[in-house]
C-alpha cells in the first residue's frame, strides 16, 4: 500500500505507519511519499529515513503551494492512506486557491484559517476507497464564526466521508504528575472515501479514559486499547464512544467536538 504525509516534519508519523503495519501484519510494507516545506525538519527526516529503514520518497517545498507528487499525466498522484499533522490555524493565500490547476478545493477556501484546506488537500491525494486520518486544532471541529469554514465541514458530512473525529488523549503519553499540566486539545479525524456504516460519525471523547488515567484507575495501554476497540469494531462505550446520525450531526450545525455528541447521548 502507499501513503501520503504532506507536512511530515522529522518523519514521525511516517515511522508510525510502518511500526503498526508490522504489527499487524507481520512482515507488510508501506510505501511512504512525504513532503516537507522547513529545511532542516526535511534533513532531519531524511536521517529517520535511513535509521529506520523506511520505503519512503521524501521532497522538499510547500505541499499546499507546489504538490510534488504528481503522475506521469501531471494530475496529482493518488495513494491508499494518508496521515497528516497540518500546522494550525494558519492563513493561507488566497491566490493559490485562485490558481489551483489541480482543483483540490471544492468545498471552499476559508480565509482566515488554513485547517480545513488542509483536508481538502489530502482527500484531493486520495484513491478510489482511500482512508486518512489527520491532526488537527480541536476548534477545527466546532468554529461557527466562519459560514465558508462551516460549509466545509457541511460538504464533508453530507458527502459521507468522515468516519471518526477522536479528541487526543495527550495526557496519557506524559508521567502523570505533568499530565495534569493544560494542553492544547487537539482532534484526529479519520476520513474514509469507502465507509461502510453509512449515513453514521462515531466520535471519541477520551475525557472520560483520561481522568481514570489521572485518577490511576487505567494503564495508557488501557485507554489506548479503548480507543482503538471502538474504532475497529464500531461500537458505542457509555459516555465515551458513541455512533451518532449524520442527519443529527447536521442538526448541531455540522459541529464535530465529539465532547458534544457524547455528552448529547448522555442525556
Amino acid at each position: 500500500m502507499s501513503c501520503y504525509d504532506p507536512c511530515c516534519g522529522s518523519g514521525r508519523l511516517p515511522d508510525e505507519v510502518q511500526r503498526a503495519t508490522g504489527r499487524r501484519f507481520p512482515g507488510g510494507r508501506v510505501r511512504i511519499f512525504a513532503q516537507e516545506i522547513n529545511p532542516i525538519s526535511f534533513l532531519f527526516a531524511v536521517v529517520g529515513r535511513k535509521l529506520h529503514g523506511l520505503e519512503m520518497t521524501l521532497k522538499p517545498g510547500s505541499s499546499i503551494h507546489h504538490p510534488a507528487f504528481v503522475d506521469a499525466t501531471g494530475e496529482l498522484q493518488r495513494f491508499d492512506l494518508a496521515v497528516a499533522s497540518p500546522p494550525w490555524n494558519y492563513v493561507v493565500s488566497e491566490a493559490i486557491y485562485e490558481k489551483d490547476r489541480f482543483k483540490r478545493f471544492p468545498f471552499g477556501w476559508p480565509p482566515n484559517n488554513g485547517d480545513w484546506i488542509w483536508m481538502q488537500h489530502i482527500l484531493a491525494h486520495l484513491d478510489v476507497g482511500g482512508r486518512m486520518v489527520a491532526m488537527l486544532d480541536r476548534d477545527a471541529v466546532s468554529r461557527t464564526d466562519d459560514p465558508i469554514e462551516v460549509g466545509i465541514r457541511q460538504h464533508f458530512v453530507e458527502s459521507d466521508l468522515i468516519e471518526a473525529v477522536v479528541l487526543c488523549p495527550w495526557e496519557i503519553s506524559r508521567p502523570r504528575w505533568l499530565a495534569h499540566f493544560a494542553l492544547q486539545q487537539a482532534v484526529l479525524i479519520v476520513v474514509n472515501t469507502a465507509k461502510k456504516r453509512r449515513g453514521e460519525t462515531l466520535f471519541v471523547d477520551t475525557r472520560p479514559l483520561v481522568s481514570s488515567y489521572l485518577a490511576g484507575e487505567l494503564t495508557a495501554d488501557a485507554v489506548r486499547n479503548s480507543v482503538i476497540d471502538a474504532l475497529d469494531n464500531w461500537t458505542s462505550i457509555p459516555g465515551i464512544a458513541e455512533i451518532v446520525p449524520n442527519s443529527v450531526v447536521a442538526k448541531a450545525g455540522y459541529m464535530l467536538a465529539p465532547e458534544l455528541h457524547c455528552a448529547e447521548c448522555k442525556l
